[in-house]
């Protein structure tokens, strides 16, 4: 998924490192997040529901 340039901006701005870095970063962060929406997902389908 290729990500704007403004998206790209607002994470050098923030982390003011080199272009190639803050495309890994906004990577990472994007792998991150997914993992964590596929963890939450993963433990509601297990979790016993309260009566």
């Amino acid at each position: 998924m290729p990500y704007s340039d403004k998206v790209i901006d607002h994470h050098n701005n923030l982390l003011s490192l080199p272009p190639v870095k803050i495309y890994c970063s906004v990577l990472a962060e994007d792998a991150m997040r997914t993992a964590v929406a596929d963890c939450q997902a993963e433990q509601s389908k297990t979790l016993p529901t309260q009566e």
